[in-house]
């Protein structure tokens, strides 16, 4: 197979997928938007059903368009997050060892969310500023996350890789002290697995998984699995995160920018047809002149199912 034949194959795969984040995340803007009462992010979500509606081909095939650049989009989130691991994959492969640390407080209901957030940043901040940890010159990432908990209740925590066991012991154990209500065996603390490059559970990369979780899942009495999204509760984690850093490095780990401009990139695509314009109708984009669709996308019908009965 010649060079030519695989780019092609590989950037046809790429337009799939592109267009299967962008049919999820109509869907979900959709009825995010549609929730009543109107929610406080109501604009935003507007926003969210604009993105990469059109795609614009330069002269070298390199597709341009404009994006809401929101952390519920999945077409947003996947550029973020490829840029994080850009910027961060690198320092973090410098240090010999790596640990992964979860660190978490009872679950609250949602008006008690920002108490808890406040509490959760003030006891990082004493551990972080300690003379032992400073001393020792402890290096890491902290994550931020919030997840839907059974009876209405909220579970806000945080991932955080470090460069040292000794300090990733020390992180649990003063963390336990200064959040005394706090379950001992709900902290954990895991040796990241150097030869996993993905983003599974122990690697190194688990840690640039989505802030929350969209799709939840629930076990029926037969033991078959129901998917479903509460836009409900999620619109309560979006409004309560918005604005917030999701990704916070210490010691010697240099920052890299959360957000970013439409200018930093090109959809991650290649469009054989130069100088030509799509635009997105249901499930593809198709080109304004000829009515070509661009990628032949069809939903599964599961996915149509699960955008289509809202679990409010």
């Amino acid at each position: 197979m010649s060079k030519d034949t695989t780019k092609s194959a590989e950037n046809k795969k790429a337009a799939l997928k592109k267009a299967r984040k962008k049919y999820f995340s109509y869907g979900l803007a959709v009825n995010l938007a549609n929730l009543s009462p109107r929610p406080k992010l109501f604009h935003s979500y507007l926003n969210t059903l604009a993105c990469a509606k059109t795609l614009v081909v330069d002269a070298e095939g390199r597709a341009h368009s404009k994006y809401c650049k929101n952390r519920w989009c999945p077409l947003c989130q996947s550029i973020r997050i490829a840029k994080l691991i850009d910027g961060y994959k690198g320092q973090l492969e410098q240090y010999p060892e790596l640990y992964f640390v979860t660190l978490t407080r009872p679950t609250v209901p949602a008006e008690q969310l920002k108490e808890q957030r406040e509490k959760m940043m003030h006891a990082f901040t004493r551990i972080r500023m300690s003379t032992y940890f400073r001393k020792n010159k402890f290096s890491g990432l902290r994550k931020a996350e919030c997840t839907i908990r059974p009876d209405e209740l909220y579970h806000f925590h945080y991932h955080v890789l470090i460069n040292s066991k000794e300090g990733a012991e020390f992180m649990v154990r003063r963390w336990l002290e200064l959040n005394p209500d706090s379950d001992p065996q709900a902290q954990n603390i895991e040796a990241v697995d150097r030869t996993n490059h993905g983003t599974g559970k122990g690697a190194l990369l688990e840690i640039f998984k989505y802030f929350t979780k969209l799709i939840a899942k629930l076990r029926n009495d037969d033991g078959t699995e129901q998917r479903f999204i509460n836009y409900r509760r999620l619109n309560v984690i979006f409004e309560f995160m918005r604005g917030q850093q999701v990704f916070k490095p210490f010691g010697s780990l240099k920052p890299v920018p959360e957000d970013f401009e439409d200018e930093e990139l090109t959809a991650d695509i290649n469009i054989e047809r130069a100088n030509s314009i799509w635009q997105w109708v249901v499930s593809d984009w198709y080109d304004i002149d000829t009515g070509e669709a661009l990628t032949g996308y069809v939903p599964a019908g599961s996915m149509v199912e699960l955008l289509d009965h809202p679990e409010a």
